[in-house]
């Protein structure tokens, strides 16, 4: 578990836009009154799943219109969260978003309702961690490949794919194929959003921090070389970027990453 967090918003005839850029985290959400509408870069729209199911993020595919009387609650998980708590398959999770019922079963449905009844952040806090105790006592464990991908996510990304290799006792070649396999992201993918979101939370955590210290504590070559990241994983440049992204990634979970 990384994150909780909640978003409220009354009704309003303005139309609030966040962009969702890349993120490597599992996401529970619940949605309690009227859902988000949700755009894809095709142009479809549809609105947010009651219950949802969120997988990692590769691109910035998608943006979220919140102009409705919206009340959600959202569980940020490791990147591995919904295999070990759930035994969801990793690679059947980038860029994909499921109904949390469907999914996941009678039991989200319950904690859905019994999140329903609390009355405050704090209440739904605690049912939730009851329930994913419960859930850990289940705990799946994971293979070489789900080790590594901790692995770089704890180093926020700033590390050598075939170092990585060598410690997992694998070639590059065959770490490439089992962590792809066993992700669904190829390494060198996981590592550059790792790193580009762990510069982005550190921006919203430490704002007096320039964008080329930041460069510079994050391993990129300079600061040209970041904000090619992060136009490509975000679709804008890094001030933009800050500027527009309201709550996507909520100060909770910005927190809970290590200097």
């Amino acid at each position: 578990m990384r994150a909780y967090a909640q978003r409220e918003i009354t009704r309003s005839d303005l139309d609030l836009v966040q962009p969702v850029p890349a993120s490597l985290e599992h996401i529970l959400e619940f949605e309690f009154r009227e859902p988000p509408e949700i755009e894809y870069n095709d142009g479809t729209k549809e609105s947010a799943y009651r219950i949802a199911v969120i997988g990692p993020h590769t691109e910035p595919v998608n943006i979220l219109h919140l102009n409705g009387n919206i009340q959600s609650f959202a569980i940020f998980l490791q990147p591995l969260g919904l295999w070990q708590l759930f035994r969801v398959p990793v690679n059947e999770l980038p860029d994909r978003a499921y109904k949390g019922d469907e999914l996941l079963g009678r039991t989200i449905e319950e904690l859905w309702q019994m999140l329903a009844e609390c009355t405050s952040f704090e209440d739904k806090v605690a049912t939730v961690e009851r329930y994913l105790l419960k859930r850990a006592a289940c705990y799946s464990g994971c293979t070489t490949t789900m080790n590594a991908a901790t692995d770089i996510f704890r180093r926020q990304g700033i590390c050598r794919i075939d170092e990585i290799a060598r410690q997992s006792g694998l070639s590059v070649r065959h770490f490439e194929r089992s962590f792809l396999g066993d992700i669904g992201i190829r390494p060198k993918l996981f590592a550059r959003i790792a790193r580009f979101q762990m510069a982005l939370d550190l921006k919203l955590r430490t704002p007096h921090q320039t964008w080329l210290t930041i460069a510079h504590y994050f391993g990129y070559h300079d600061q040209m070389h970041m904000i090619r990241d992060f136009q490509s994983l975000s679709g804008a440049a890094p001030q933009r970027i800050l500027a527009d992204l309201g709550d996507t990634r909520p100060p909770a979970l910005a927190g809970s990453n290590n200097d």
